[in-house]
Order: structure tokens, then C-alpha cells, then sequence
């Protein structure tokens, strides 16, 4: 065949390219499920927390991370 595969990173990306070849360049577009093509997983579980304090500013925020 004479198709042409493309990877985005997210339906959005797939969504707003395949209207700019659509609106610009007058291409008829098949858009199809898209798939996972590679998955890393993490060994074990994490997680990090950082309080951030910049004085004089008398606000401070934490936030946080869990990885599982």
C-alpha cells in the first residue's frame, strides 16, 4: 500500500495535525484507534514530596509525587 504512518504523542496532537493536512494541504485523512507502541513500568513503588518556600513571599506550596 502506499500509506503513511505517523506517531503523535496524544489524541489532542493526533486531533490538530490531521486538521492542519485537512484545512492546509486539502488531504483526506483516516484516523484510527491509536496504540501503545512501547510502556516502561516502574520496578518498585515511589514517591517524593517538596515543600517550596521562597522568602520574603509569605506563601509556601508542597507538592507531591506517588509512582506505583
Amino acid at each position: 500500500t502506499h500509506e503513511i504512518i505517523l506517531s503523535f504523542l496524544g489524541k489532542v496532537q493526533m486531533e490538530v495535525i490531521s486538521a492542519l493536512l485537512q484545512e492546509k494541504y486539502h488531504v483526506e485523512i483516516e484516523l484510527k484507534e491509536p496504540t501503545v507502541i512501547y510502556m516502561e513500568r516502574p520496578l518498585k513503588n515511589a514517591e517524593y514530596t517538596i515543600h517550596i518556600e521562597v522568602p520574603p513571599n509569605p506563601f509556601w506550596a508542597s507538592i507531591g509525587l506517588s509512582v506505583s
